[in-house]
């Protein structure tokens, strides 16, 4: 009997840790969540104060409800409920950050093809007037050699010379 006793100790022992540590997670758990979601809504905050539009301010409205809402929940020990309101309040967050970064990257592309087709129409225009110079600068020497039948070209990095 003593060694069933002595064999039961350690599963008691581990199963009375768990529960204690189930328990103290229990409490922490909302709290660390909690603390999460509020720097979440500050990062939220800052970002939509930039870059957000209606819809996103609204759904950050509406998750700083929820946040005051849970905190009011963790504050009468209804931890799950705090939970829940938790984990919707951060959804809320994510999605109004989400829709922030989809329209910043659609408005950079935007940005970015506009500043491409300015390039083209650049370079166009340039070449169209950069072949006149350099059909001028590439027949100078044959005019001065025709109408120098005895001389010889010297052509130096872009530089020529008759001698």
């Amino acid at each position: 009997m003593i060694k069933s006793v002595f064999k039961k100790w350690p599963v008691l022992i581990f199963t009375g840790m768990f529960l204690l540590n189930a328990a103290q997670a229990q409490e922490h758990g909302p709290l660390a969540e909690f603390e999460k979601l509020k720097n979440l809504i500050e990062f939220a905050r800052e970002v939509l104060a930039d870059f957000g539009t209606e819809e996103t301010r609204k759904l950050l409205i509406e998750a700083e409800g929820l946040k005051q809402k849970a905190e009011q929940a963790i504050a009468e020990r209804r931890f799950r409920d705090a939970r829940l309101r938790i984990e919707e309040a951060t959804k809320l967050v994510q999605a109004a950050l989400g829709i922030v970064l989809r329209t910043s990257a659609q408005q950079l592309r935007a940005q970015l093809d506009e500043l491409v087709r300015r390039a083209e129409n650049e370079v166009m225009s340039a070449c169209c007037k950069r072949p006149r110079k350099i059909s001028s600068t590439a027949t100078a020497p044959h005019k001065a050699a025709a109408s120098r039948p005895w001389g010889i070209i010297v052509l130096r990095a872009n530089c020529w010379s008759v001698r």
